[in-house]
């Protein structure tokens, strides 16, 4: 198999998944897929939860808070494409906001911004929403 070919095969089984994605989701949600905000762990934190969801997910959330502020927040994430952007909403969400303002976020206001998601990928809200309070706990 020649590097071409293969290049070739690729690029043609990536747009097949993202054409099936734009099917399912909305052009909002594909953004934040394709390039999703404080993916990765952050160098300096004093905060941290892992937690493994019902559907197998697993999602870690980093925090560095000062005064009671959210100074900077990042995730990990070894789930689907709803994971994947619930996550990076919330943290963006979370950002430069009071502990007791980060506290009083729902999943529903994350799939709001998103401008909904599919109801099999909900709970990927839940888990979002679940893993930054435990880590404000852990605090």
């Amino acid at each position: 198999m020649t590097e071409d070919y293969f290049d070739k095969l690729v690029a043609d089984l990536q747009r097949k998944v993202i054409d099936s994605a734009r099917k399912i989701y909305s052009d909002k949600v594909l953004a934040c897929w394709e390039n999703p905000k404080n993916f990765g762990k952050l160098p300096v934190y004093n905060a941290h939860a892992c937690v493994k969801g019902k559907c197998g997910d697993t999602v870690e959330i980093f925090l560095q808070i000062e005064n009671k502020r959210i100074k900077d927040i990042s995730f990990l994430t070894d789930g689907c494409i709803g994971s994947i952007v619930c996550n990076a909403t919330l943290t963006d969400m979370a950002k430069g906001k009071s502990l007791e303002e980060v506290l009083n976020l729902s999943p529903e206001d994350i799939i709001n911004i998103l401008g909904g998601l599919p109801e099999a990928e909900r709970h990927c809200a839940e888990l979002a929403v679940k893993t930054l309070n435990e880590a404000i706990r852990n605090f």
